[in-house]
């Protein structure tokens, strides 16, 4: 469950400018970037890979989703971060508690609910997958250094879509269902 696919155009083109200039520090080292149409932020995880869904829980999670309500509220994204498995997100605040409630009210209303989820919230905009030496390690420190916050984007979050995702970073998924604000 999350939202964006996209988001704003300002939104998508400070990230898509973010994987630019670490493009341009990182070079031809092997890395992944998200798909400008792909940016998402995760509010819950209902069935993780290897793991099966019932048909039964399918169906209760769509009639949970077809029949929420909430009106739209902003999170704000202030900065990246590079993870130490190499992965790099845009980190998020749920300023106004909207996220954090939605995930209480699911849990507390889906059966099978998996206790495995996420505790922060963030976009991920890509992956660096082998080490890149000390020289790029150094300037790409730097980089996260100086844009680990000072962004002040606010975003505004008028939709939920819950989606089945076939591939990681959304190569590849189906949206089962979408709300919008009320």
């Amino acid at each position: 469950m999350l939202s964006g696919l996209p988001f704003s155009k300002k939104l998508t083109n400070k990230l898509l400018s973010t994987q630019n200039n670490i493009n341009k520090i990182i070079r031809s080292h092997n890395h992944y970037w998200v798909k400008k149409n792909n940016f998402g932020l995760e509010y819950c995880v209902f069935k993780w890979p290897g793991q099966n869904l019932k048909k039964a829980d399918l169906e209760e999670l769509l009639g949970f989703i077809t029949n929420l309500k909430f009106k739209k509220f902003n999170i704000l994204f202030d900065g990246c971060q590079l993870n130490p498995d190499g992965c790099v997100v845009i980190k998020g605040y749920d300023i106004t508690n909207d996220i954090t409630n939605l995930r209480k009210l699911i849990r507390k209303n889906i059966s099978f609910f998996p206790k495995k989820q996420s505790k922060w919230f963030h976009i991920p905009i890509g992956r660096i997958l082998e080490p890149i030496g000390v020289e790029q390690f150094s300037k790409l420190k730097k980089f996260f250094q100086k844009n680990s916050s000072g962004w002040k984007h606010y975003e505004k979050i008028n939709s939920i879509k819950l989606i089945h995702e076939y591939q990681w970073y959304m190569e590849k998924r189906k949206t089962l269902i979408q709300i919008k604000n009320i």
